[in-house]
């Protein structure tokens, strides 16, 4: 996910979606994707000990894209929330919590919302059609619970 970008709006407030995009070119990063050990998850895992709360990482569907939840999302998200699924008791898998640096959350979402830095109409991703703000992911770092 390094070099790719969160996408948000002001009418999809619920969540900033990391969006597998390189920064740079806008292109769809489709050969990083399928040089990955898996591709996606066989089935959406749900477990409602780890609802959709404010601050919690989901995948969308099956993966591998994922969306920070910007506020509780545990019904939208959650069993029956989705219209994609294949089972009404299906939903998207929450498969991590932000511990730090939440105030940069909340200061992405409030510039995605009122910012210019929107998408280019001419990279070759599905989100070119929709007025998107963008956010650099410069890197990202799995931490172990100790």
């Amino acid at each position: 996910w390094n070099d790719s970008v969160f996408l948000h709006n002001d009418e999809v407030e619920h969540l900033m979606a990391a969006a597998p995009v390189h920064y740079k070119t806008h292109n769809l990063k489709s050969d990083e994707l399928d040089a990955l050990p898996f591709q996606k998850l066989g089935f959406p895992e749900y477990s409602a000990n780890h609802p959709h709360k404010k601050y919690t990482l989901g995948f969308a569907g099956v993966g591998p894209t994922f969306y920070i939840n910007t506020m509780d999302n545990s019904k939208t998200h959650g069993p029956g929330g989705q219209e994609h699924h294949a089972l009404k008791s299906d939903a998207d898998p929450c498969f991590g919590t932000i511990v730090a640096g939440r105030e940069v959350i909340e200061t992405l979402v409030y510039t995605g919302t009122i910012g210019d830095n929107r998408l280019s109409r001419q990279g070759s991703h599905p989100w070119t059609e929709q007025d998107l703000a963008w956010t650099r992911i410069v890197s990202v770092e799995i931490l172990q619970r100790k």
